[in-house]
């Protein structure tokens, strides 16, 4: 059929549905191959027109064939044997159109043994009752089946109100399948939102085959419809597309609702675009125990997740893994453990969620867009989110937890906040490789000072632990809260509480045991309004701002600030940076030489321009004892005017700081 045919075939049948009036149900003759518009093949002796036909006869295999481009219309269709002890298929190769109506079960009920496969045909369905195609059968052997390899399945739903796609098993009835793996299938309703509106669902599903696996050159669209997946597992696989073409709020749900877990995953050059849908979850059910896991995998492709994404919605585990492949999220950016629009109560008691990348892409808010838009959507890339939840967060029994682990790719996060641990949340950044960026894509210098990094932020408990790898941010960094005023008017952040940037009882600790950490132009500020501390190990650099007079380190004090330096066997880390070391009274210096076993007798820890203020002799502690003699700390040293600190092993001295 050609594509000009198969355009004015769709186009007729929206009209002629409307005017249809719908009889009794006309049942498929006897178990043989026949045609469709063979009126001797059906009970009754003529072709079902505004009926339901029912394609379930006899026990033995059939397969029923559409090749007519004029067939009469129907309510709906039944196909399968209860039992599923044969398979009774209905091939598509012309023109079939379904419409539903009150009383009717659904537009179409492929049962176990059932198998409705459009090759080349069209199926044309429009939905005005809440209908749908309805997949389940009574073993894995037996399933329930829907298979298009070419032509078109289109599903319009009349009205908003009403769900209307395809619906892998319902009620119980699990061993559903939709298989695509060429043709297209268009899925749409109306402009109007409505969460619960789906248009790709699954609820009861094996965990023993894929049941949904879209991949050849199969295209998925949908426009206005949800996708709401439960339980089983999902693929998007080969050069296959799976795409929201318009979209009023929908959501893309990944919540699992049994021990068995939900999973999905794209692969090799698939694309997934989910671009216009406003949010996307992976959680769990709340009358769900925190054993249940949601999984989604990103192992190749291209795939652009809705505007705002949130991996740990709920009370159990979710996970997401990317390997490989170019993943994108919109403005709204990305939660890891909880997020600010949801109040977490007794039926969501511990969100917990994962990122691990160890290969591909991640970006994140890569680009500035409107700037009143930008000012209320900065939330970026956050990694345990507790900020409408926290008091939840602290409560006995409850918790907010998030991690992103770095084992290789990129991690970009452009021109939104990058928060770890926020309102009583804990949140942990774990990177053994790979690349993270944060803050590229700035147009002026404002924005930048007021879109930092904040590892603790509020009340909550952040960690940015580097052991490989590089981390570049081109905006400031804060370990241990961050003062109100950076932030352009942060009551106005999408559901973020002003409360979170007052509380001084954020903890944070950036600890760069090896590998590179480094800004472009900024600051790094230790204890700015909370409890900061900065460890570097044995390998580890910290590289701060550039010789242009940009960016400095600055070791505040508000509640607590601590830099610890851990000696391996052979040396320090250090910190550099080319312009000013800033040290507030009370600032603290930790120094563990326990391991170090070198010749080196003068070690520079901290490399600076100049330096404004001094550690105390009471801040300052020193762990070990070098075989040549004791450590000193040395912060004026006779041939350094810079005022950097100095780590000296000095034969027979005692703790000497001067």
């Amino acid at each position: 059929m050609t594509k000009n045919a198969m355009g004015s075939i769709v186009s007729a049948w929206v009209v002629a549905l409307a005017m249809t009036c719908f009889a009794a149900d006309v049942e498929w003759l006897a178990a043989v191959d026949g045609a469709w518009g063979v009126a001797a093949n059906w009970k009754g002796g003529s072709v079902p027109d505004g009926a339901r036909a029912v394609v379930t006869n006899g026990a033995a295999g059939f397969t029923v064939t559409v090749a007519e481009t004029t067939n009469p219309k129907i309510a709906a269709l039944m196909l399968g044997n209860a039992m599923g002890t044969a398979t009774n298929a209905v091939r598509i190769t012309g023109l079939l159109r379904s419409q539903a109506v009150s009383g009717d079960d659904k537009n179409v009920t492929v049962r176990g043994g059932g198998l409705l496969h459009v090759d080349g045909g069209v199926l044309a369905i429009t939905n005005s009752a809440g209908k749908s195609i309805l997949l389940y059968g009574t073993s894995a052997t037996k399933k329930g089946i829907l298979r298009v390899s070419g032509g078109l399945l289109d599903f319009r739903a009349t009205s908003a109100t009403m769900d209307g796609g395809i619906n892998i098993g319902s009620d119980g009835n699990i061993n559903g399948l939709f298989e695509a793996t060429g043709g297209k299938v268009r899925l749409t309703a109306p402009n109007a939102w409505n969460a619960s509106y789906w248009g790709l669902y699954c609820e009861y599903a094996p965990s023993t085959y894929d049941v949904m696996s879209i991949g050849g050159t199969a295209e998925v669209e949908l426009e206005n419809r949800c996708i709401d997946l439960r339980i089983g597992r999902h693929v998007i696989k080969d050069s296959a597309r799976l795409v929201c073409k318009q979209s009023n709020g929908n959501i893309f749900s990944l919540k699992a609702k049994s021990t068995s877990g939900v999973s999905f995953t794209i692969q090799d050059s698939a694309e997934f675009d989910l671009s216009n849908f406003d949010k996307g979850l992976m959680g769990n059910y709340w009358w769900q125990g925190s054993n249940i896991k949601s999984t989604m995998n990103i192992a190749g492709g291209s795939v652009k997740l809705p505007r705002s994404f949130v991996v740990g919605d709920g009370n159990g585990t979710s996970v997401l893994n990317i390997s490989g492949g170019v993943t994108t999220l919109g403005y709204y950016g990305l939660d890891i453990g909880g997020y600010v629009n949801n109040q977490l109560s007794s039926r969501q008691q511990n969100p917990a969620g994962t990122v691990n990348v160890s290969g591909g892409s991640l970006y994140v808010m890569t680009s500035q867009g409107n700037s009143d838009t930008f000012k209320k959507s900065i939330m970026g890339l956050v990694v345990g989110n507790g900020s409408q939840i926290g008091s939840y967060c602290s409560t006995s029994g409850y918790s907010c937890t998030g991690a992103l682990k770095v084992s290789g790719g990129v991690v970009t996060n452009g021109v939104g906040l990058f928060v770890v641990g926020a309102g009583r949340a804990a949140g942990a950044v774990v990177q053994t490789g790979g690349t993270v960026y944060h803050g590229l894509g700035f147009t002026t210098a404002a924005w930048r000072n007021k879109t930092p990094m904040v590892v603790g932020l509020g009340g909550g408990t952040g960690t940015y632990v580097i052991s490989n790898g590089v981390a570049i941010a081109d905006a400031p960094v804060y370990v241990g809260g961050v003062v109100t005023n950076v932030f352009e008017r942060p009551q106005a952040i999408t559901g973020w509480p002003s409360a979170d940037f007052t509380d001084r009882t954020a903890v944070g600790t950036l600890v760069v045991a090896g590998g590179r950490f480094s800004t472009v132009t900024s600051d790094l500020v230790v204890g700015a309004d909370g409890s900061g501390t900065l460890e570097i190990g044995p390998t580890g650099r910290v590289s701060i701002g550039n010789p242009n007079g940009s960016g400095n380190v600055i070791l505040s004090n508000r509640t607590a600030s601590v830099t610890r330096f851990v000696l391996g066997r052979d040396g320090a880390g250090q910190i550099v940076t080319p312009n000013a070391l800033v040290v507030a009274d009370g600032a603290k210096l930790e120094v563990d030489a326990t391991n170090y076993s070198g010749d080196e007798k003068w070690i520079r820890l901290i490399s600076c321009k100049r330096r404004i203020g001094s550690f105390a002799m009471a801040d300052i502690s020193i762990a070990g004892r070098h075989r040549l003699g004791q450590y000193e700390i040395v912060q004026d040293k006779a041939d350094d005017a810079s005022g950097s600190i100095w780590l000296h092993c000095r034969s027979g001295a005692m703790l000497i700081v001067r």
